[in-house]
């Protein structure tokens, strides 16, 4: 770890919602975070850990065992958390870091789906029935209209690990007045 070229890096962060990735010495990403502000999270990280003498103990824990390879920070801001969070989920989806992906358990993941359509019902899958889906080519969920088909989803967002998707949809709603009301088959 240079620790020099790690406190300019720090002292680069802007204090500005995004992600932020560490890289190991061979340039691998190792991890993939998410930040309301970047300066203050990955700060958090390092306290303590920049100081040439150490501790002299081995790391145990997962997070100390990354942090001891990082030897290279990026960063990218975004202008909202939301978009930090879309950024970071597909960032996982996309590289698979090691450290993201260490801890992960069985749980299935989430989707945020929009489908097509003058009136398009915005919900969430779980993964299973996302994989169920794209095996079937047909949703058959009680959360979607009988006969819509996954190529008519217009945006598949995720998969979001550990996302409270109950939350983040009232606040989607709140935010862009989107309807939480499903078309009657007679109508």
């Amino acid at each position: 770890m240079n620790i020099q070229y790690l406190d300019i890096q720090l002292k680069k962060l802007p204090d500005e919602p995004g992600i932020y990735l560490f890289f190991n010495p061979k340039k691998e990403l190792i991890y993939v975070g998410k930040a309301t502000s970047l300066k203050s999270r990955v700060s958090s990280y390092f306290r303590g850990s920049l100081s040439p003498s150490g501790s002299g103990r081995s790391p145990s824990r997962p997070i100390e065992q990354m942090i001891h390879e990082v030897v290279d920070i990026k960063w990218k801001t975004t202008d909202s958390v939301l978009e930090a969070i879309i950024l970071e989920a597909n960032s996982i989806k996309e590289k698979q870091p090691k450290y993201n992906v260490l801890g992960r358990d069985d749980k299935s993941w989430n989707y945020i789906v929009i489908a097509k359509g003058e009136y398009p019902l915005v919900t969430t899958l779980r993964q299973h029935e996302y994989v169920q889906k794209k095996l079937e080519k047909s949703t058959k969920a009680s959360v979607f209209p009988e006969n819509l088909k996954l190529e008519e989803y217009a945006y598949v967002f995720g998969p979001y690990p550990g996302l409270n998707t109950t939350a983040t949809m009232k606040l989607l709603r709140k935010l862009f007045y989107i309807s939480d009301c499903q078309k009657q088959k007679n109508q």
